[in-house]
């Protein structure tokens, strides 16, 4: 028989089910599976769950809603499909499971009890942000508070070797919330504000781990007007926002470096530790010709800033500037032979990168600007030599 007939003959196969008769079907047609695993002809499809034949579709018995990555995925009798994956029908889904701790006085600690085991995993939360890179199951609590109150939450854990995720969102527990704040250390804090519905949100980074944990949660009652910065020892009060670390020290509501009137004086070598939520932006370099390395143009840099200023420097000396160590921020260093915020004119300038060298061409007092690209809230770590 010529390979053309043998063709033939299976094409025809499959357009007339000459082959393979279930008996079952009086339609008899082979049929793709619509999206509710129920094709109205009852047709010999993938996903016949109840035309009491024995085709592949009698092994997808639900999808539990499980959302687009489940679609077309055929689990065992006693299985559910969740996020793309075939689980126990008992499985526990966090956003069902919700724990309701009620209005929270901010005049006493309160401790959020809670254990993923048996739970599956259902969404990411914002810290997760690389593709089909799932985390581990959730557990997620509702509160709100009754008066406005700076709310710090930690976790700690009888697991061992489990690195934790914690999460606070608002208006709706799944992937519909918005996330407020989202951290890898388990330590984390927000200002929770009275009548708001608010989804704290625990996970273990790593889908397979499981366990109990505590979260001890401690309010600071804010009775102040949002923006308001106040010095606590050396570091800054933020009202509507936390306390955060200053690179040098704090004085007048102010951390040393937030601007070229309180800039930080260096000599020699030193570095600097603090977070950029501190800090405000009073630089923008972009379109300043002078601060592009291309000549261009520079890029925008809305982030907060911090101001370096370098007094007496002598032609020849060199300058170096790095942003590397154990800091993670999209950074933007400029020198400057004055600071006047916002007009600038740069002496050199790096926007596309963490180091800058530098070798001084004119004498006298010089001013390092390290700018951000984003305004996201993160710790900085920074790094100046002066030879």
């Amino acid at each position: 028989m010529s390979l053309r007939r043998l063709v033939v003959l299976f094409v025809s196969c499959l357009l007339f089910s000459a082959c393979g008769d279930d008996g079952g079907n009086a339609n008899n047609i082979v049929d793709v599976p619509d999206s509710s695993m129920n094709n109205v002809n009852n047709v010999d499809d993938m996903g016949d769950m109840d035309d009491n034949d024995m085709d592949m579709g009698d092994m997808a018995n639900t999808n539990n809603n499980g959302g687009p990555s489940c679609v077309g995925v055929m689990c065992e009798a006693g299985l559910k499909c969740v996020r793309g994956d075939c689980v126990a029908m008992d499985a526990k889904l966090a956003c069902d499971e919700v724990k309701d701790e009620g209005i929270l006085p901010v005049t006493q600690a309160h401790t959020f009890v809670g254990d993923t085991t048996n739970f599956v995993d259902t969404f990411d939360t914002a810290c997760v942000q690389t593709v089909n890179n799932y985390s581990g199951p959730e557990n997620v609590f509702r509160f709100q508070v009754n008066a406005r109150a700076l709310t710090r939450l930690t976790l700690t854990s009888s697991a061992t070797n489990v690195d934790w995720l914690m999460e606070v969102r608002t208006g709706d527990c799944g992937a519909a919330g918005e996330s407020l704040v989202c951290s890898d250390p388990e330590t984390t804090q927000f200002v929770a504000q009275p009548g708001v519905d608010y989804f704290l949100v625990v996970e273990p980074a790593i889908g397979f781990d499981t366990g109990p944990f505590q979260v001890a949660a401690q309010f600071q009652e804010q009775n102040c007007t949002v923006g308001d910065r106040t010095c606590m020892g050396a570091d800054i009060e933020v009202c509507g926002s936390g306390t955060f670390a200053c690179a040098n020290g704090c004085n007048a509501g102010d951390c040393f470096g937030n601007t070229c009137a309180v800039a930080i004086d260096v000599n020699g070598a030193m570095s600097f530790s603090g977070d950029t939520q501190g800090y405000t932006s009073q630089f923008n370099f972009e379109n300043e010709m002078s601060c592009s390395p291309s000549m261009m143009g520079g890029i925008a840099t809305p982030g907060p800033d911090m101001v370096l200023r370098l007094p007496g420097l002598t032609v020849g000396q060199t300058i170096t500037v790095d942003t590397t160590m154990n800091d993670d921020n999209d950074n933007a260093i400029f020198v400057l032979t004055s600071c006047q915020a916002p007009s600038t004119t740069c002496a050199a300038g790096r926007d596309l990168g963490d180091v800058l060298n530098y070798t001084v061409e004119t004498a006298g007092d010089h001013f390092v600007v390290i700018d951000k690209l984003t305004a996201s809230p993160k710790p900085f770590n920074y790094m100046i030599d002066v030879q």
